[in-house]
């Protein structure tokens, strides 16, 4: 199963959305993931806690029984090792590719250091 490898200061996380995550993920925002990077499409940026809700979905599979405050230390720690809310868009964008929201585009291929088979 393919992964996307994110890294947070001194570790590493194993991110893939699941169908169970998915649907939790959802739920929890109260409408689909896909319409959240439908925004930047419209001009607009997706909220902070849209991104953390969805990174929270995607670390279940390889990180079980993760807590939003687990998910806020991740993100504290990516944005003091010199990660941004851009690069945390781009994260749940590859994320979405390796987790079959779309297909990439032919001929184009994913960073080998970011995205793992596992």
């Amino acid at each position: 199963m393919k992964y996307y490898l994110f890294k947070a200061g001194e570790k590493e996380y194993k991110l893939r959305l699941t169908a169970q995550s998915i649907i939790d993920t959802e739920a929890r925002l109260g409408y689909s993931i896909f319409e959240v990077l439908m925004k930047t499409d419209e001009g607009k940026l997706p909220s902070i806690e849209e991104m953390l809700i969805i990174l929270r979905g995607s670390l279940q599979k390889y990180h079980d029984d993760m807590k939003m405050k687990d998910v806020y230390d991740i993100y504290d720690e990516y944005v003091e090792n010199g990660g941004d809310y851009t690069g945390l868009i781009e994260t749940v964008t590859e994320i979405m590719k390796i987790s079959g929201f779309f297909r990439e585009e032919k001929g184009k291929e994913r960073s080998k250091a970011k995205v793992k088979a596992g």
